[in-house]
């Protein structure tokens, strides 16, 4: 008898997945005598309680992977390499890369980007990983829910700070990073304030006189659309902190779209100077002159990530911070 329908995917338990793993790890690491044998099973066992305890953290009650090849000797490669090493840092990032490996069932790009980024990691050492994660959050990434300078501060504390004192002052790192395949040196280079004003151009704008907007308003688009600047409450701004936002409060307001290119630009126009920035936030933050310091005279400003880049930073970003990116828009 034929019996027709769909694949049924039946993981491993967490003891099972234990037993395959050991298994695995036993039948295929080189043999060693004695006390290095030891050293090594006991960092292997290490690297997977970790997992496994990660695992249960995240609701994983089943290693829907567990069984298949491709994870297994995925799983292998990242005992062997910390099983060689014993390093701390190495491991968590390890275990937070099979974390997101096995939330990947089909084989697509995720799936070998992750299988990549856990042959790769062992590769790097913790400054070169702060370093990813400090590249990630300034050139690619845009803090949601920020509606004031305070918001912007808590963002920073909380997702730059980290990574900052430990992120590479060494240029031979950055050629290293390249090498190994997490990014590539580009002939434009982000500078260290941009960012801050692009993303954030309502916090950073010294605003402008209302006769400068040049165009026909209600009194009621008025005094919805702008408010007292920031900086100077002599002049007027957009009340939008991010570029999107004055697009959401024209259609709210049915502000003709033909006006929307004039809006950004006076929102702009007036926008603080690179040193007015840096002073600004370093006033606020006095850690974050290491952060301009480190921007401006290394070549991280020159540094673009590949997708393997990009999810080893996202690894290190959530062992350090427990925050967990959502990294579909990246691959």
């Amino acid at each position: 008898m034929n019996i027709q329908g769909r694949d049924i995917t039946i993981g491993l338990t967490h003891s099972e997945t234990r037993q395959v793993a050991m298994d695995v790890f036993r039948a295929n690491f080189l043999e060693m005598r004695d006390e290095a044998a030891e050293l090594v099973l006991q960092r292997a066992e290490i690297l997977l309680d970790s997992f496994l305890q990660e695992a249960a953290r995240e609701g994983l009650t089943e290693i829907l992977e567990g069984r298949n090849p491709d994870f297994q000797y995925a799983f292998y490669s990242a005992q062997k390499e910390y099983a060689r090493s014993g390093d701390e840092d190495l491991g968590e990032l390890l275990v937070q890369l099979l974390i997101d490996r096995t939330k990947v069932q089909k084989r697509d790009l995720n799936q070998i980007v992750l299988n990549e980024s856990l042959a790769v990691a062992p590769k790097l050492t913790s400054d070169q990983l702060d370093a990813l994660s400090l590249i990630f959050f300034h050139k690619y990434f845009q803090f949601g829910g920020v509606e004031s300078l305070a918001d912007l501060h808590t963002r920073l504390e909380e997702f730059y700070f980290p990574f900052v004192a430990g992120a590479s002052r060494n240029h031979s790192a950055y050629q290293h990073l390249e090498y190994v395949g997490c990014g590539g040196m580009s002939v434009l280079e982000v500078q260290s304030h941009e960012p801050f004003t692009r993303l954030y151009a309502g916090l950073f704008t010294k605003g402008f006189p209302e006769s400068s907007l040049n165009m026909s308003l209600t009194e009621e688009q008025k005094s919805c659309l702008l408010i007292p600047c920031r900086r100077d409450e002599a002049m007027l701004q957009i009340d939008a902190i991010y570029e999107e936002s004055i697009d959401e409060l024209c259609e709210r307001l049915g502000i003709d779209s033909r006006s929307l290119p004039r809006l950004k630009q006076v929102q702009v126009q007036n926008i603080m100077r690179p040193e007015e920035v840096s002073d600004d936030l370093t006033t606020a933050l006095p850690w974050m002159a290491q952060f301009f310091k480190l921007w401006d005279e290394t070549p991280i400003k020159s540094m673009t990530l590949t997708s393997v880049g990009v999810i080893i930073a996202h690894a290190n970003i959530k062992r350090q911070t427990g925050e967990d990116i959502d990294l579909t828009s990246w691959l």
